[in-house]
């Protein structure tokens, strides 16, 4: 049994609120272990009395506490208002459209990109692109514009991190569409990453064109480096990165900005006109067209008199 002048000591480091109410507990020596009642620590460390005895400087660390606040039952509500960081939730049809753009975009970028190679394949003969854009450059005109998805999604959802889940679906379904080949495309998310960070730092009020543009090249080079470290690095010489990465540019710019802005516009008038809500994007108001008074009109023709008594 362990001597009461060790539980005093013990008890001398807690403070004086607790040190005439707390019992320490006491243990056998024998094989079975005996517990008495602990006290509840929670309680214990959530007393006002607690933190301004034992971690003052804690206390103070969250600005705009009252001592009101300081009530047990209220400090967890103080830490969350004060230091989490609430993002907006998607809604259902958010979502949906977020999971449309992911599961669609690969498989139509897939047959699309078919069609390119076959189409330039059979103009190369007359039409001398290869010689201009240096062999392997090639392909980078057919697939620089396959991010057009964030830029999209940042149309039609415009919260953050809608580019970059839609994205990452679209990584899942290239992954599992090519039979697991290529994992680097797991990580096709920070593509739409790229497109976030542009549209949340216009603060998502700008979507003109020079802002497509400027979201299509940060997808198309936060996505670079992992398509680089996969198949680029050890493939072509040092030679060949510079003209590949300009032909990035306009194609991140092109493809990726303008293309999913163009898709996303004119979703979202063919939503207007039918009454038919998509995501959180709307296109700015038309202004209307003045009414003139000495034509007949609808408008005039709806005004109806009212009678006063």
């Amino acid at each position: 049994m362990l001597k009461m002048s060790s539980a005093m000591a013990f008890g001398s480091f807690l403070p004086r609120t607790f040190s005439k109410s707390w019992t320490a507990p006491l243990f056998s020596l024998s094989s079975d272990l005996v517990l008495l009642p602990l006290p509840d620590l929670l309680t214990l460390f959530n007393h006002p009395h607690f933190f301004l005895e034992v971690f003052p400087e804690s206390v103070w660390a969250f600005q705009g506490f009252e001592s009101s606040e300081m009530e047990p039952s209220l400090i967890s509500e103080g830490v969350e208002s004060h230091v989490l960081v609430k993002l907006p939730r998607f809604t259902r049809n958010e979502l949906i459209i977020l999971v449309a753009i992911g599961v669609l975009t690969p498989l139509i970028d897939d047959r699309v990109e078919h069609f390119l190679v076959t189409f330039f394949a059979n103009i190369s003969g007359s039409v001398k692109i290869f010689d201009y854009t240096g062999g392997p450059l090639n392909s980078d005109l057919l697939i620089a514009w396959e991010q057009y998805g964030g830029v999209l999604a940042c149309f039609l959802v415009r919260k953050p991190g809608a580019a970059t889940l839609a994205m990452t679906i679209n990584g899942f379904g290239q992954f599992f569409r090519d039979g697991f080949v290529g994992p680097h495309h797991l990580f096709y998310g920070f593509a739409g990453l790229g497109a976030d960070v542009v549209f949340w730092a216009l603060q998502y009020k700008r979507y003109d064109a020079a802002a497509s543009v400027l979201a299509g090249i940060a997808a198309q080079f936060f996505w670079v480096p992992f398509t680089y470290a996969y198949h680029v690095t050890y493939l072509y010489p040092l030679s060949f990165i510079g003209p590949d990465l300009v032909t990035r540019v306009i194609g991140g710019a092109v493809g990726n900005g303008l293309l999913g802005a163009g898709i996303g516009v004119a979703m979202l008038e063919a939503g207007r006109r039918v009454g038919l809500h998509l995501g959180s994007g709307k296109l700015p108001e038309m202004p209307s067209a003045p009414v003139i008074l000495s034509e007949p009109s609808r408008v005039s023709a709806e005004v109806v008199p009212l009678d006063f008594p």
